[in-house]
């Protein structure tokens, strides 16, 4: 009987023993799992930018640049993605803004589709005085007779520097007699119109309020049309307006849809949609890609602090006595053309430069592939 009452205490202590080592693993097990993963976790959290870049590395090139990265983006993760041109519809966006009753003359071109096939495009003029130009991949509505007069006024491409003026215009304040609502909802209901649906957008809005407009308009005599090639034109506040900028985001980031080459920059004048909208409606409208998109696995980005290296790696490698001052490096989505009416839509960091020489001051770009850290060349 006591043989067996001790065999009994023999067994309950060795169990008590195994569960005190087991617990005792298992704790330690756990310990080290949270050890392993903290800096695992932190490494996948960590994705810093400078808000800005500044530092001089050498006579040749510094850094005086404004980081831009959309508010909503922060993780430093994009999925691989890919894009399906949404198709037109053409009768709609044509009944937005007249009937088939008002058509005076009808022109057709022959012109490249987005396969670079030949295709149909068609523009029709009204008796009011508008054309509306049904391309292969783009949409245009002017009121003809509005065109110059707002292009004097008011200018957003950086290969015009002289005539740049969009920071005048950056919307502060509504333009009194339109709530900028109207303006957007107007946007998102000729999108429906055309057939197309951009989901999730940003939006640009600058404001041609009188005064500004009056004093933007001189400058036509700086570029020497004081000759009387331009009539002067008489400002009024019936003429007040927005200027949109509106690009299709995707995770976050707005897609750039524009022609890379050596001569052009990239700028808000791309934008997807670029729109002139008054009290009594759209004066200038253009639509181009938008997307449905599809999504891949998902990849790490490079920083700002990245870009930097690869800048500062490209023009130790040239040789030139050109002074360049990068100003500004934003992140965004670029569409690239992979065929069968397809695009791949890659993060992308644009750095947009200052090269002063003893001939002449230019602003430049270099784009950089936010995925592998190559810069891109052509899309």
């Amino acid at each position: 009987m006591h043989r067996k009452v001790w065999y009994g205490v023999l067994i309950l202590i060795c169990a008590t023993l195994v569960t005190v080592m087991f617990l005792h693993k298992t704790k330690i097990y756990d310990d080290h799992s949270e050890k392993q993963n903290e800096p695992l976790l932190q490494e996948e959290n960590t994705w810093e930018n400078e808000k800005e870049i500044v530092e001089g590395i050498n006579d040749h090139l510094k850094f005086d640049a404004k980081v831009i990265i959309p508010e909503k983006y922060s993780s430093g993760i994009f999925k691989e993605t890919y894009g399906t041109y949404q198709e037109y519809d053409y009768d709609g966006f044509f009944r937005y803004f007249s009937d088939i009753e008002s058509v005076v003359e009808e022109t057709q071109y022959d012109l490249p589709d987005r396969t670079n096939k030949k295709t149909t495009g068609r523009c029709l003029d009204t008796q009011n005085g508008e054309s509306i130009c049904l391309y292969p991949i783009k949409l245009i509505y002017t009121r003809n007779q509005l065109n110059e007069q707002y292009f004097y006024v008011f200018d957003d491409n950086y290969n015009n520097a002289s005539m740049y003026n969009a920071d005048h215009f950056l919307l502060e304040s509504e333009i009194q007699s339109v709530p900028v609502e109207n303006v957007i909802n107007e946007c998102e209901n000729l999108l429906k119109s055309a057939g197309l649906s951009c989901g999730e957008y940003e939006l640009l809005t600058y404001a041609l309020d009188l005064p500004t407009m009056k004093q933007q308009y001189e400058r036509i005599y700086d570029w020497g049309f004081d000759d009387g090639t331009v009539d002067i034109y008489d400002w009024k506040e019936s003429d007040e307006a927005y200027v949109i900028r509106l690009w299709q985001t995707v995770q976050d980031l707005p897609i750039m849809t524009a022609s890379v080459n050596y001569y052009d920059v990239i700028d808000n004048s791309d934008a997807t949609v670029t729109a002139i909208y008054r009290k009594d409606g759209f004066a200038e409208v253009s639509i181009g890609d938008i997307f449905s998109m599809e999504y891949g696995e998902e990849k790490r980005i490079i920083t700002s602090s990245d870009v930097k290296d690869k800048i500062i790696q490209k023009y130790s490698e040239v040789l030139s006595e050109d002074k360049i001052t990068v100003i500004e490096i934003r992140l965004c989505a670029l569409a690239s053309k992979a065929g069968d009416g397809k695009c791949n839509i890659l993060p992308v960091w644009i750095c947009n430069y200052q090269v002063e020489s003893d001939e002449n001051n230019a602003f430049s770009q270099m784009l950089i592939n936010a995925f592998t850290g190559e810069e891109i060349y052509a899309n």
